[in-house]
């Protein structure tokens, strides 16, 4: 920020302090036990959250490094998407999130974005959530898959294992039938004399 924006600096060392102030509470709340019973998922939406929301005030603030404050945001988005392992309405939530804030930064913004700053950032968000979105669905898909293809090898293993013991068990039976037919064969079955 001092190189950046030098200008705005202080205030966006403010900005960032905060995040990191929110992000380590959740982080110190979920260690403590506290939110240990919530899903994590939301503890991360959280998390997510607040960097988006920190940057998104910054946007329309910034007055030289505009395309640079853009890929911070945008990079917790895609980041979102391809690191994170949650359902697919967490990562909406962080668009939806990141959207709202951007707009509510822009109207409370002392200088209003340019129209081809307006444009830029538009497009560069709208593609980051677009991909987000779809790259989210696509991993949640795929991991489904995995999971299905591995409950599947699972119950067939089940299954051959099943088959053996009873194959095993017929087995047995079959040798004792053997035995008892064998027995029948060399004693009279009503007076066990030998026949």
């Amino acid at each position: 920020d001092q190189v950046l924006e030098p200008a705005n600096a202080y205030a966006f060392r403010e900005a960032r302090l905060l995040v990191c102030l929110v992000i380590v509470s959740t982080w110190a709340a979920l260690a403590s036990g506290w939110a240990r019973g919530r899903s994590a998922e939301i503890v991360t939406l959280l998390m997510v959250s607040s960097i988006q929301i920190g940057i998104a005030w910054m946007l329309p603030r910034v007055e030289n490094a505009l395309p640079a404050y853009l890929l911070g945001f945008t990079l917790c988005l895609y980041g979102s998407a391809l690191f994170i392992e949650w359902r697919r309405r967490y990562m909406i939530a962080v668009t939806v999130v990141s959207w709202a804030a951007l707009g509510v930064a822009g109207a409370s913004a002392p200088h209003p974005l340019t129209g081809a700053d307006l444009a830029i950032s538009a497009f560069n968000i709208g593609t980051a959530s677009v991909i987000a979105v779809v790259g989210q669905h696509l991993r949640q898909r795929t991991s489904w898959r995995e999971f299905r293809a591995r409950t599947d090898a699972e119950r067939a293993r089940a299954e051959a294992e099943q088959a053996r013991a009873d194959a095993e068990r017929e087995r047995e039976l079959n040798l004792q039938l053997i035995a008892q037919l064998e027995d029948l064969s060399r004693h009279d079955g009503l007076t066990g004399i030998a026949n």
